[in-house]
């Protein structure tokens, strides 16, 4: 795990804050989740099933399970 200074910190979240989506995929071989952020995402090209991918549109406020089905995605209210 990296240790970053503050300031890197926040500067890292602002870049991104500026990606359009969040993805996040399982190794299918280990079982190990990763993310990453990306602008770039269409489900014909880039969505792959055999990862366990979920796409977050960040912008839009909507998530996919499936690469074809976007959910709107809830505010919690407490």
């Amino acid at each position: 795990m990296q240790v970053l200074s503050k300031s890197n910190a926040n500067a890292i979240q602002k870049d991104m804050a500026r990606m359009k989506y969040l993805v996040i995929i399982t190794d299918p071989a280990t079982g190990e989740k990763s993310a990453f952020y990306t602008d770039w995402f269409q489900t014909e090209n880039h969505f792959n099933p055999e990862v366990g991918m979920v796409v977050i549109d960040q912008t839009q406020h909507l998530v996919t399970f499936d690469g074809e089905t976007w959910q709107d995605i809830e505010d919690d209210h407490l």
